[in-house]
């Protein structure tokens, strides 16, 4: 599966927007980015979050329009759209890992037991 997702020239991730959805951290942001991939994804906060701080893919709002306008974008210039997304893997790697996550998770909890 990740051989086919690599080859297709942009992904979407789009999530919902609401009170839950808006506290949630959508994976297949993350899955793309990890393999590169040129990725639209839409206005969830952490969505924002991440794609802010990584360069790595094209943020629109939540209207079909601006998933479409995104998606286009990245089709007019494949080349300059896997560049962009080429800093993906090194971001998600320094941040999102789960070896970045756990060691974090253990350093909470490290610091509740000395509480």
């Amino acid at each position: 599966m990740p051989r086919t997702l690599a080859s297709a020239d942009a992904a979407v991730s789009y999530f919902p927007r609401g009170l839950i959805h808006d506290t949630c951290s959508p994976t297949k942001l993350l899955e793309y980015m990890a393999l590169g991939m040129p990725v639209v994804a839409n206005d969830n906060p952490d969505q924002v979050r991440v794609l802010k701080e990584s360069g790595a893919g094209w943020l629109v709002d939540s209207s079909t329009p601006a998933m479409a306008q995104g998606l286009l974008d990245i089709l007019a210039d494949p080349a300059a759209a896997r560049a962009r997304a080429a800093s993906g893997p090194g971001y998600i790697e320094a941040t999102r890992s789960y070896r970045v996550i756990a060691s974090a998770v253990a350093a909470q909890y490290r610091r509740l037991v000395r509480r």
